[in-house]
């Protein structure tokens, strides 16, 4: 599951320094100022797909499923906080 997490938070690194043009802290309130928190995290997750199946393929099952679990997590957090922006 550690591996999962530090799939997601290098996933939403990298989507911040290629995609957004500013520093670093000004990016972090550009998007708390959007409410693209949880576009971020989701967009982040999407790149456990490639741990997933590395480990798959190595018969790494049970560690699969801890960056399967991760990426369930990631997807709930981001649920949440969507539903606490659109009804909060």
């Amino acid at each position: 599951m550690l591996l999962g997490f530090a799939a997601n938070i290098l996933g939403m690194f990298m989507y911040i320094l290629i995609f957004i043009d500013a520093n670093f802290t000004d990016a972090l309130y550009k998007i708390k100022e959007f409410n693209l928190v949880g576009s971020i995290i989701a967009l982040g997750a999407a790149i456990n797909f490639l741990p997933f199946f590395i480990l798959l393929n190595k018969n790494k099952v049970y560690m699969a499923r801890g960056v399967l679990i991760a990426t369930i997590l990631a997807a709930l957090v981001t649920l949440v906080y969507k539903l606490d922006v659109w009804f909060g």
